[in-house]
């Protein structure tokens, strides 16, 4: 059984304005709590999580007030497009078969609306719980992660690694040169591990993106609470 580990120290914080943030090579900020909007509303009863520990957009909402519902999509991990290193390649071929390779096949999917249009798709949020016993599981796949974002931002750029209250990850774009940018988390659940992966949706406004970015921190912070219940 996997230990608990402790954060990366020194690892960039990540704020509500990631997606600006992003723009600048090397720009850092402290994470703040996520920001509920001014105007809140009651939230629709959502169903029951698939998956016990798992964060549902009933809960969501009451965190925060924004437009959180059950979606009717599967969300679509994507993995880093690392450039290529010596050092990169190997730590992403162990990350890929001891912790991404298992992520798509758990992932749960919560849709967040645009506030003042709460059916126009604001972003997607993809949350998968996995087992530390699933079968090609690595004995700390979450260390093999956080191997594979040190090694690989050392060369490149384009991605970013980031941190917030237990949680590591990195962002960055999907592809080269696309505006698919993702942000990914992952943090340890004992028996368990879980990864989080974000998607702003095309088309948004700027202050859409931001505030996407911005409802991320719900989704970790609610998630986290979720499981210590």
């Amino acid at each position: 059984m996997r230990m608990r580990r402790a954060g990366w120290a020194g690892v960039l914080g990540v704020a509500a304005g990631l997606a600006g943030c992003l723009a600048l090579t090397g720009c850092a900020a402290d994470a703040p709590s996520g920001t509920a909007p001014a105007a809140t509303k009651a939230c629709p009863p959502s169903p029951a999580a698939d998956v016990a520990g798992l964060v549902t957009p009933e809960q969501l909402c009451a965190a925060d007030g924004r437009a959180w519902r059950p979606s009717t999509y599967t969300f679509i991990v994507n993995t880093p497009e690392w450039a290529s290193s010596a050092e990169c390649d190997a730590a992403r071929r162990d990350a890929w078969w001891g912790a991404w390779s298992h992520v798509q096949e758990d992932i749960q999917t919560i849709d967040l609306g645009v506030s003042a249009e709460p059916d126009r798709l604001e972003a997607s949020v993809g949350i998968a719980l996995i087992g530390d016993d699933e079968d090609g599981v690595a004995a700390d796949p979450l260390a093999a992660l956080d191997a594979e974002v040190a090694a690989c931002t050392a060369s490149d750029p384009a991605w970013t690694a980031v941190s917030h209250a237990g949680w590591n990850g990195v962002s960055g774009p999907t592809q080269p040169d696309a505006d698919d940018v993702r942000s990914t988390w992952w943090t340890d659940a004992g028996d368990r591990w879980v990864v989080v992966q974000t998607y702003v949706a095309n088309g948004v406004t700027a202050a859409e993106a931001e505030d996407a970015q911005a409802a991320l921190l719900t989704v970790l912070d609610a998630q986290s609470a979720a499981l210590a219940d």
